[in-house]
């Protein structure tokens, strides 16, 4: 009854080594948590800065009505009528309207 004891714990465990396609998934997904945070991260950053809307004013209708009310609005800037990117146009009802193109029952 001789023998020497083994303690099955004893022997090193098999190293594992993780295949190609398990490193390129990986991969993805720590690249994934990244644009994740990152986004976040954009996401708190723009919530400090607030958000302008622009606005054209051409003359006539109490164009002097609109652009008073909406200087009083910290959000709402004024732009040049030749840039396109905007959020709010007043003009009169007829400007831009080609009237010799309409036929003569309206």
């Amino acid at each position: 009854m001789g023998g020497v004891y083994k303690n099955p714990h004893d022997d090193p465990a098999p190293i594992w080594r993780p295949s190609a396609e398990e490193n390129e998934l990986r991969q993805q997904l720590e690249a994934k948590r990244e644009i994740k945070a990152k986004y976040n991260l954009l996401s708190l950053n723009k919530q400090d800065v607030p958000e302008l809307y622009k606005y054209i004013l051409y003359l006539g209708n109490n164009h002097e009505v609109v652009k008073r009310v909406l200087d009083t609005r910290p959000s709402w800037v004024n732009i040049k009528s030749s840039q396109t990117l905007y959020n709010f146009k007043w003009a009169p009802s007829s400007r831009q309207i080609k009237f010799d193109l309409l036929c003569k029952h309206g």
